[in-house]
């Protein structure tokens, strides 16, 4: 089950629960958890403060209640006195060592500082793990109640904080559809990406690793996307790392018209698997050295002004592939 038809399961649960129809009386909430504050530079005496959200109708708590809440959700305000962004520090230590294990490995993150803190989208796409850890603890014959409270925080607050666009994914789901606004929610980490927006046109599987949005100089708004592939320098054999954008577009769109989407949407997922493991196939068995003849296209690649600048040439050749086998072959012609 994806992440948006989970939340919308627990959402019915927990409305259950309020009005008193689930038979077993447990609640997943703990909004008392929960603090929202507004981040406030003040060009008066040159600090930040933090002043309490207004109208959040989550509870009463003060600022010196700072280190006895799981979330501080703190909105960060400009100096045009706009939200900016909003970011969670997670308080509950039980929570941040359950976060780093969902996440492990995963680079770009502030989850290893003091404290641990998450972008909201961050918590959205953690929603299946952390409700099964809960499930699971709950399970335990002595459950931690602290961790407990912690993760149903957690929780609560993806609930309360996505709940309209819960509604609206669902709708554009039944479509095949996305708008630019809610890309993000195609992207968990590490979701494996499909696109032939390479060169040669040719189709390739990436691994998703964080996304952010974007305004280019000249004003156009994109999502840009941090993956890994599969690559050979001539030396190293392993993962490199690239960039993808999609620019920003009005309405809503066909998820396979994206020049990158989840390879999960792909009409035919199975055939072009079973491609690209083909092709990965060969491309390592390349790694040894091997003479074979080449018709088709090459590409070019050169630095232009800081930026990767690529051309296609036609090419038909006998070359000679592998790292090793490129370097002796140099080595002989230099004598």
């Amino acid at each position: 089950m994806d992440t948006t038809s989970l939340v919308r399961r627990r959402t019915t649960e927990l409305a259950e629960e309020k009005s008193g129809q689930n038979p077993s009386g447990q609640s997943h909430t703990n909004s008392g958890a929960l603090l929202r504050v507004d981040q406030i530079y003040s060009r008066k005496d040159r600090q930040t403060h933090f002043v309490k959200t207004a109208k959040s109708g989550l509870s009463s708590a003060k600022n010196d209640r700072f280190n006895k809440t799981t979330l501080v959700i703190r909105r960060i305000i400009s100096s045009k006195g706009m939200v900016a962004a909003t970011e969670v520090d997670i308080k509950a230590p039980p929570l941040a060592d359950l976060l780093r294990q969902i996440f492990h490995g995963l680079d770009g993150l502030k989850l290893n500082k003091s404290p641990p803190v998450a972008d909201p989208q961050l918590l959205f796409h953690a929603y299946p793990e952390l409700d099964r850890a809960l499930q699971e603890e709950k399970a335990k014959d002595e459950p931690s109640r602290q961790l407990v409270s912690n993760i149903s925080t957690a929780l609560t607050f993806v609930h309360e904080d996505f709940g309209s666009d819960i509604e609206s994914l669902a709708t554009l789901s039944e479509h095949g559809e996305i708008t630019f606004d809610l890309l993000w929610s195609l992207f968990p980490p590490r979701v494996k990406v499909f696109t032939q927006g390479n060169k040669l046109q040719e189709p390739q599987v990436m691994d998703f690793q964080l996304g952010e949005y974007k305004r280019l100089p000249d004003g156009t708004d994109i999502y840009e996307l941090d993956v890994k592939i599969i690559s050979h320098d001539g030396v190293d054999f392993g993962y490199g790392a690239m960039t993808q954008t999609i620019r920003g577009f009005p309405g809503a769109k066909k998820v396979t018209s994206l020049p990158i989407y989840p390879l999960k949407y792909h009409p035919d997922v199975q055939t072009i698997t079973q491609k690209l493991i083909a092709r990965g196939r060969k491309y390592v068995s390349m790694l040894k050295p091997i003479c074979q003849e080449y018709i088709g296209a090459g590409i070019d690649e050169e630095v232009v002004a800081g930026q990767l600048s690529e051309s296609l040439f036609p090419v038909c050749t006998v070359t000679l592939t592998g790292g090793t086998a490129l370097t002796n072959f140099n080595r002989l012609l230099v004598g």
